[in-house]
């Protein structure tokens, strides 16, 4: 990334992290940023420049706000996936910035590894924007060996440090996801394909959690009581983006999501442990409570007692 588009992404990250800030705030912010490797100032017309390339970029416009001392402030154009896009990129950029500062102490800055397949975000990237089909070679979790098939990309999902890729399965003729780590061989063919009108990957990830879909779920809705300390923990980092706080009380506090039933959904209740409770549906408080039970029996006797694999795969919606 060169300096020009450094600084750019710099300035935009800054008046979308500070609101509203004036020319002599922005030339202070600059001043102290670790950017400015050179101690230099940020002229009136370099802040135009830099301004002017951020609005062509990012469908963005910078305004000013003379009835609020001349204040600078982003206004967003763009629609809610185009806004994510753009999130992600300042992310990307605060931390690709922020790991050149600090790769003198890896030590001390520590992440969670991304699993493989990033290797082939641009050939799907350009495949989707040119409506080609793949040719995949796929290792599934489901299948002894490798498999070729073709596949039309219709979405990217970045679920816990993981890829995926949503899509038209030629071969079965229905709509699959793929997991990028899990390609071992991936081409661009000729053949195009169309997006189908009525497909819309926000709407088809509405009420799910996770990547994972069922042909069989529905939405239902869901009500879980968890501990006061959960509770902030959900009120931070919420599990959908349905999710609404419906009573609170000094020993617990109760949310209602309107989700599929699947088992991704489970595990992540499971994953929350004693402090939460599923109050409703009644088929998700059962398919939580035979978890807990298959895993207290594994405890107890240990896996060569029963088929208990044979029961977890009950539950998977």
């Amino acid at each position: 990334m060169n300096r020009s588009v450094k600084r750019e992404l710099w300035l935009l990250n800054t008046l979308l992290r500070y609101k509203r800030l004036s020319f002599n705030e922005l030339q202070a912010k600059w001043k102290d940023s670790y950017l400015n490797d050179d101690d230099s100032d940020l002229s009136l017309r370099t802040f135009h420049g830099h301004k002017d390339a951020i609005e062509g970029m990012f469908f963005v416009k910078i305004k000013c706000d003379a009835s609020d001392g001349y204040r600078y402030y982003v206004e967003k154009t763009t629609e809610m996936n185009q806004d994510r896009l753009l999130e992600w990129l300042l992310n990307s950029f605060n931390i690709a910035d922020i790991m050149e500062t600090a790769r003198q102490m890896p030590d001390r800055v520590l992440l969670d590894k991304m699993h493989g397949g990033t290797e082939y975000l641009e050939d799907i990237v350009t495949a989707m924007k040119n409506f080609n089909e793949l040719h995949v070679v796929y290792q599934s979790y489901n299948h002894p060996e490798p498999y070729d098939c073709h596949y039309q990309p219709y979405t990217l999902k970045a679920v816990r440090q993981r890829w995926y890729l949503l899509g038209h399965l030629v071969e079965s003729k229905d709509i699959r996801t793929l997991a990028l780590d899990r390609i071992q061989k991936l081409e661009i063919t000729k053949k195009s394909f169309k997006l189908p009108k009525d497909f819309s990957a926000d709407d088809y990830y509405l009420n799910s959690i996770g990547i994972w879909r069922s042909k069989k779920s529905k939405s239902e809705k869901v009500i879980i009581r968890v501990s006061p300390k959960m509770a902030q923990y959900l009120r931070s980092l919420p599990l959908h983006p349905s999710q609404e706080e419906i009573k609170d009380t000094d020993k617990y506090v109760d949310f209602k999501y309107i989700l599929e039933i699947n088992h991704e959904l489970v595990l992540r209740i499971l994953g929350m442990g004693m402090s939460t409770e599923v109050l409703e549906p009644d088929i998700l408080r059962e398919a939580v409570s035979h978890e807990l039970k298959i895993a207290l029996y594994h405890y107890k006797y240990g896996w060569e007692k029963g088929d208990n694999e044979d029961r977890l795969k009950k539950n998977d919606g």
